[in-house]
């Protein structure tokens, strides 16, 4: 699991590249297999809900076989503040033990008077082994995000705004 958690970490800074630029994000899945190396599939629609739910239908079926799968998508998640936006990154190892791990980066878009400001990531849901160890997978998460240099200095210069 470490390893996906690892590519997870480089496409959600890649999701999150977009975001801090302005841009949309369409859903994307980045997916690894020993045979083929990594690719990325992107989920287009004119409605955003369904366009997440083709990518989440295509992570649960894995047509493609693959060992490793991450979802990237722009969504919200619950905080103590109530509803926040956030880059959701669904990272699935299919192989045994098959595990997911299910991370929220809150941010805030940029808008006049105000720069683009990022949170601590948020685990929001874990499947798979009993106790996974966390230090090992949130490393892994971010050793993957700082291989998107770009997204790494977006990072290093928003991370903590409110």
């Amino acid at each position: 699991m470490e390893r996906a958690a690892e590519l997870g970490g480089f496409y959600a800074a890649h999701g999150l590249w977009f975001i801090a630029e302005g841009e949309p994000l369409v859903p994307l899945l980045g997916q690894d297999t020993p045979v083929q190396g990594q690719d990325i599939l992107r989920f287009r629609g004119d409605d955003p809900e369904q366009a997440v739910a083709g990518a989440c239908a295509h992570l649960d079926a894995n047509p493609h076989g693959v060992e490793r799968a991450i979802l990237v998508h722009d969504g919200q998640f619950e905080s103590d503040g109530g509803t926040a936006e956030a880059l959701i990154a669904m990272v699935r190892c299919y192989r045994e033990p098959r595990s997911t791990l299910v991370i929220a980066l809150p941010y805030r878009r940029a808008q006049p008077g105000q720069d683009f400001g990022l949170l601590r990531p948020r685990v929001l849901g874990w499947e798979g082994e009993p106790r996974p160890n966390w230090h090992a997978l949130m490393g892994a998460f971010f050793r993957g995000f700082q291989m998107h240099t770009a997204a790494a200095q977006v990072w290093a210069e928003n991370e903590g705004e409110p």
